[in-house]
């Protein structure tokens, strides 16, 4: 029985170490495809451009058109100033003026 019970103690003896073994190769493996250094810095490709000169849109609306805006500004702005309404350039009289709760 002694010879038995030493070549089971081996056996199991040789299968522990080879667990723990297996076990840090495993770990070691893993850390060093975690922890290795980072690869090596690579610029990224320049691209060539071509150099685009920039055309002003085509304006459609006219001069008279920009007048007519630019009368409209100033008359909304105559009109706050005064308090009062101006219809194409022309004040309104007080009296002409209908409000909702007439």
């Amino acid at each position: 029985m002694g010879l038995w019970r030493f070549i089971k103690g081996l056996f199991i003896t040789v299968i522990l170490l080879s667990i723990i073994v297996a076990s840090f190769w495993i770990s070691f493996s893993l850390g060093r495809k975690i922890l290795s250094p980072a690869q090596e810095y690579k610029p990224a490709p320049e691209y060539k451009t071509e150099e685009k000169t920039l055309e002003p849109a085509p304006t459609v609306v006219n001069d008279a058109e920009l007048n007519r805006l630019a009368q409209q500004m100033l008359n909304e702005s105559q009109k706050s100033r005064k308090g009062g309404i101006i219809i194409d350039g022309e004040p309104v009289p007080e009296n002409e003026i209908k409000t909702f709760a007439e």
